[in-house]
């Protein structure tokens, strides 16, 4: 009786650090992109953007740190999540593993785009060669990758919330409409990053519309999961 005890309040304990990781997560992931990269970078303007991030250095870096927080959170919530559900459905528990971690990976790859951008705008031996407005146009394509790349993590991420969505409805350890609602907000990952390769100018006008949804079922959840889950079975 003591060893169901102790297992339930380990689960509940997992529960909320995995609650807190994820409100993390998120806070970080849209500082990263919305405030920093949506600030500085300038969608078609190489010069704009190099210089913004030229006179907004710290700024900028702050974004980094920002997505390796989220990398990290993101590591410890996927095995957390794991511990979770692995009694509900261990295949479905390890394909979400599998998902997430290449979605991480592709987010860390895209970080390394970042970095890279920075290294050759301040780059002193690159300004012996080229002029100003080559090496701000050589600046600006790692930031291009580091958007396909972001956008392909976010694609791999979406079936991870389409498979949680699955685990959440099977265990009805959380509440249930939250299982709906992040169902919802895979999908519409998944329909951002096709359509972003598919028909970029579409996705304009599918901005920043279809991402409410995710922030709502992930933000849901993470909250559900700092109230310990579904109070009431």
């Amino acid at each position: 009786m003591k060893t169901l005890e102790t297992n339930v309040d380990q689960i509940r304990n997992l529960t909320r650090t995995g609650g807190i990781l994820y409100l993390v997560l998120i806070i970080c992931g849209m500082y990263a992109e919305l405030f920093v990269l949506g600030d500085l970078v300038v969608g078609g303007d190489a010069t704009v953007t190099a210089n913004n991030i030229r006179s907004h250095e710290g700024f900028y870096r702050t974004g980094i740190i920002a997505h390796i927080v989220t990398i990290v959170s993101g590591l410890i919530l996927m095995g957390i999540l794991f511990m979770i559900f692995k009694s509900t459905s261990l295949h479905l528990a390890i394909t979400a593993v599998i998902f997430n971690t290449v979605a991480l990976a592709l987010e860390g790859v895209s970080i390394l785009y970042e970095l890279e951008m920075l290294s050759i705008v301040k780059s002193r031996m690159l300004a012996t060669v080229f002029t100003a407005d080559q090496i701000d146009t050589l600046a600006y394509q790692p930031l291009k990758m580091q958007t396909i790349g972001y956008d392909l993590a976010l694609l791999f991420f979406g079936v991870v919330c389409c498979l949680n969505a699955a685990l959440i409805l099977k265990s009805k350890l959380f509440l249930r409409w939250i299982g709906f609602v992040l169902l919802l907000a895979g999908v519409c990952y998944i329909t951002n990053s096709l359509v972003s390769y598919i028909a970029p100018a579409i996705r304009n006008y599918l901005l920043p519309f279809i991402l409410v949804p995710c922030l709502v079922a992930e933000l849901s959840l993470s909250i559900n999961m700092i109230a310990n889950g579904k109070r009431k079975r």
